[in-house]
């Protein structure tokens, strides 16, 4: 029993129950993307901005929901997971509001439009390689495919 990727064995001897408590630091890194991302939108909240709050926090609401949909679809589908969701869904949540820190400063200004969503769709990449530790292009894919589910719900949401 090796591992065909690094050549490690697993340590077989001291069995980690599925209901055993995480090591802290596996909620250490989330937190901290977590506070940061948070913080960025705060700030961004309490000065002069082009969209009101109430519109910021409910498109910061639906991509989160249709995002966390996403997330749990392709876990079942391809990617799959080994963490508990608890601790899945603590760092969808840092992710998204970093994603959402970085964006909501660069997305009224008219000649920064590509790098408007390329930073945080490079940051909502990155961010999924550093806290669900998924492999660039599975990172990539789970990428385009919430682009694509963001792109469409806006379409349902301006015809309806």
């Amino acid at each position: 029993m090796t591992c065909p990727a690094c050549g490690a064995r697993p340590d077989l001897s001291t069995p980690r129950a599925p209901d055993a408590p995480r090591p802290r630091h596996e909620l250490f890194k989330p937190i901290v993307v977590l506070v940061i991302g948070l913080a960025l939108i705060a700030v961004y909240l309490t000065g002069s901005h082009a969209f009101s709050t109430p519109t910021i926090l409910a498109a910061i609401g639906l991509q989160s929901l249709l995002g966390v949909a996403v997330f749990v679809f392709c876990t079942m589908t391809w990617i799959g997971a080994d963490d508990p969701m608890a601790l899945n869904l603590l760092r969808l949540a840092a992710i998204y509001a970093a994603t959402w820190g970085a964006l909501l400063p660069v997305l009224h200004l008219p000649a920064a439009f590509f790098m408007a969503f390329s930073i945080p769709f490079g940051i909502f990449i990155a961010l999924h390689i550093l806290l669900l530790s998924l492999e660039l292009s599975e990172a990539f894919i789970l990428a385009m495919i919430n682009a694509g589910v963001y792109v469409a719900a806006g379409f349902v949401i301006i015809a309806g």
